[in-house]
């Protein structure tokens, strides 16, 4: 049996699409394909404490029931609390009285541009009090 419990975070799929931006051209603009409640666990890794600060916060493991009308692949993000995040790998659990989806998906601003380290955050900061402070 599914247990609807489970089911407590809120996502939506999105997608991207063409669409004219009324000058001859087009704009990729997302588009909301499902929005529908889900299971999500953050991952854990262990004891690996640098592995846990660079990419680990950002990912998720997610589960969704299945539907026959919709199949979500990799070709679609998940906004999960206002971020998108990309889905990395879709399988289907087809156990004996519940079929789900699940899904890991990592943070699109973690997978793409990777956070500053400390160095460059203190630098920034330098950089910009000085030239607030003289202007």
């Amino acid at each position: 049996m599914i247990s609807f419990g489970s089911y407590d975070q809120s996502i939506t799929f999105v997608n991207f699409q063409n669409i004219s931006d009324g000058y001859g051209g087009s704009v990729p603009t997302a588009v909301n394909v499902l929005t529908t409640f889900a299971s999500i666990k953050q991952v854990r890794g262990g004891m690996d404490i640098e592995s846990a600060q660079m990419t680990l916060p950002r990912s998720y493991n997610a589960k969704i029931q299945w539907r026959s009308t919709f199949q979500p692949d990799e070709t679609m993000q998940v906004r999960y609390r206002g971020v998108n995040h990309k889905i990395t790998g879709v399988t289907l659990q087809d156990e004996r009285m519940t079929k789900e989806f699940w899904f890991t998906m990592v943070r699109i601003d973690q997978a793409e541009n990777p956070e500053p380290d400390q160095s460059t955050i203190n630098n920034y900061i330098e950089t910009d009090y000085i030239e607030n402070y003289f202007e």
